[in-house]
């Protein structure tokens, strides 16, 4: 708002710059721009804007989804692959998996575990 602008330097090995460590650690603990604000008002610190901020928040949001994505992929391979070596697969070697997992945040799932057939690429 007062278009003046702070450089604070970043150590040499983070490779975040200092307006994504901050969004990054709001939305770490559950907060959003308004709580960013009024903690850096608290230590008299400026803000960025909440364009910078939602520039920010995106950025953040698509690399920890492809994150999650390779995560949860390398896992499904990890089950595939002991699946296939424990000799659990079907008649047409399809490897079966365990899965546990909540519907939603209202239900819990009580450990039920539910036979899952996953398609994944043959390799």
């Amino acid at each position: 708002m007062c278009k003046r602008q702070f450089v604070i330097d970043n150590d040499g090995d983070n490779f975040l710059n200092i307006n994504t460590c901050a969004v990054t650690g709001a939305i770490s603990i559950g907060c959003g721009y308004s709580q960013l604000q009024e903690f850096s008002s608290a230590m008299n610190l400026p803000i960025m804007s909440q364009k910078t901020y939602q520039k920010n928040h995106k950025l953040l949001s698509e690399n920890w989804q492809q994150l999650a994505q390779q995560s949860m992929d390398q896992a499904a391979e990890e089950e595939r692959n002991m699946a296939i070596a424990e000799g659990r697969v079907t008649k047409n070697s399809t490897p079966i998996i365990d899965v546990i997992a909540d519907g939603v945040y209202g239900k819990r799932s009580y450990k039920k575990i539910i036979r899952l057939y996953p398609v994944l690429p043959q390799l």
